[in-house]
């Protein structure tokens, strides 16, 4: 929450918001309850921004490390988007398995994966926003 007011503060007309994949990881010890209401006041804070920003939860691509619930934490993206009114932009969906010629360190892909499968659905997300 101490980063939420500098978000606020850069007066942009959206927040993509994506803390799903590091609260997944096994390391963390992070629940799905306080993952939850960390992300609902996370968008909370940022619905209330004057002027008022676009709120896109987002999911990114699958693992090839140690986040063995992975998909739980990005089935409550799609619960908290629900309830809190916001959008979803779900990036896992459109990949194919878990690879390390597109994630060479199995978590982070390469600009020709990000390409490929993330900047068409941020592009088609904010599009109305520019329009």
């Amino acid at each position: 929450m101490a980063n939420v007011q500098r978000v606020i503060n850069t007066r942009a007309k959206a927040a993509l918001i994506e803390f799903a994949i590091n609260d997944g990881f096994a390391g963390n010890a992070m629940s799905l309850e306080t993952s939850l209401a960390n992300t609902r006041a996370i968008v909370q804070a940022v619905k209330t921004a004057a002027p008022p920003m676009a709120v896109f939860l987002v999911t990114t691509n699958p693992v090839l490390d140690d986040r063995p619930n992975l998909a739980s934490y990005y089935a409550q993206y799609a619960t908290a988007a629900s309830l809190e009114g916001v959008g979803l932009i779900n990036n896992r969906s459109g990949w194919p398995a878990a690879n390390y010629t597109d994630m060479p360190d199995g978590v982070h892909p390469t600009l020709s994966a990000l390409l490929q499968y993330h900047v068409p659905n941020i592009v088609s997300a904010l599009k109305p926003l520019v329009g």
